[in-house]
């Protein structure tokens, strides 16, 4: 047999060994496929080759999506982010108006006044020294009255009020005047009005009294409609002159009322209410 094998020629035998080896291998390949393991493992490759697939699928599916798709998406999640941001801002302003009127309610609940609790509408269309609140005279509301926020801070009087609506004189207003005083003094007395700016002028102070920067003003109840002891600022500076028959001071507000939602105008018209 080795004879007739080395008589064929060596091109042709390298030809029959080739295809004796492919012969064997199918063989082994049929047999092993007839074991059920082989069989089982054949399946979890063609399982993971499938999901191999489908994730590739999906993946070019995600590449091939048009552009106005993509917009479409771009579009609602910005759509989205809008509006949490509005109830986010919206539960904020609900935060803010609750802690005022418990504030508000914490003040006359330490007072024996009578009172009304009233919202800001609008604000001046000309300028930022008058705001228009949401009660008038069928809530008792007369012009001449104090108006303050959070804990007794005077902001300013009642100038006009018709049925349902009033509108209130902010102190910054060069039309407001306010008979005020130093809180502790009875004597340092004078009178706060209102200028171009942020601070208030205190004119009318008697020379023989000491005034020092940071002392309280407060309103001094010689305004029949303005109750004593609201607080209306303090004091930044000191003009002296000695020359002069009263000294000068210019006041601080404490509070901004274009930072509040709500007010409290204050009945009282008897100095003798708040002490």
């Amino acid at each position: 047999m080795a004879t007739i094998f080395n008589s064929i020629p060596k091109a042709l035998r390298r030809v029959v060994l080739n295809g004796v080896i492919f012969v064997i291998l199918i063989a082994l390949f049929l047999l092993a496929a007839s074991f059920r393991p082989a069989a089982t493992a054949t399946q979890s490759v063609q399982s993971r080759l499938a999901s191999v697939g489908t994730s590739i699928n999906t993946f070019l599916t995600q590449l091939t999506t048009s552009e106005e798709s993509l917009q479409s998406q771009h579009n609602y999640y910005q759509s989205l982010a809008g509006e949490l941001a509005i109830e986010t801002s919206y539960v904020q302003q609900l935060e803010s108006e609750i802690d005022e009127l418990t504030t508000l309610l914490g003040y006359t609940a330490s007072e024996s006044f009578t009172s009304t609790t009233a919202r800001i509408v609008s604000r001046s269309a000309t300028d930022d020294r008058a705001v228009l609140i949401d009660k008038g005279t069928d809530n008792g509301l007369q012009v001449g009255m104090a108006v303050v926020v959070e804990e007794g801070h005077l902001v300013g009087t009642i100038e006009e009020a018709d049925a349902h609506q009033a509108r209130v004189l902010l102190l910054e207003d060069p039309d407001s005047r306010i008979p005020s005083a130093i809180l502790g003094s009875t004597k340092t007395i004078g009178l706060v009005e209102g200028q171009d700016g942020f601070l208030l002028h205190m004119e009318f102070i008697p020379q023989d009294e000491r005034v020092e920067v940071n002392d309280v003003v407060v309103t001094s109840g010689l305004e029949g409609a303005l109750p004593s002891g609201l607080v209306i600022g303090t004091v930044s500076s000191i003009v002296q002159d000695e020359s002069a028959s009263f000294q000068e001071a210019f006041i601080e507000p404490i509070f901004d009322v274009s930072a509040q939602s709500f007010v409290l105008v204050i009945h009282a018209t008897d100095s003798s209410l708040i002490n």
